[in-house]
């Protein structure tokens, strides 16, 4: 697993949790997590970006994310940065949440 952390003054305010080795030619986000008081300010967005970065340069054709279905914040956040959902699953997380997968083709 790599993680990107996201730093601000010297403190930590976000990261985003990639593996790139359990699906073909996809970085898979298992975490993008920014401070709740800095939400909405477009860090999510730029970490994002820097997934969708490292991806390229490492020759993956698409990214993945995992969202829990009443995180609206960041479901609508996806969708604006060119996500298409491709799937759902109950009971995924470990709290009982249903997952909505979406995904973004690099190539």
């Amino acid at each position: 697993t790599l993680v990107y952390a996201g730093m601000l003054d010297d403190v930590l305010v976000a990261y985003a949790a990639i593996d790139a080795k359990s699906l073909p030619a996809t970085a898979r986000v298992s975490d993008l997590v920014v401070m709740p008081e800095l939400r909405q300010k477009g860090i999510g967005r730029t970490m994002l970006a820097a997934v969708e970065s490292w991806a390229a340069q490492n020759n993956l054709d698409r990214v993945l994310l995992e969202i829990a279905m009443r995180n609206f914040p960041m479901v609508e956040m996806v969708k604006q940065s060119g996500y298409d959902l491709c799937g759902f699953m109950e009971q995924f997380f470990p709290n009982g949440d249903t997952a909505l997968f979406y995904h973004k083709r690099l190539a």
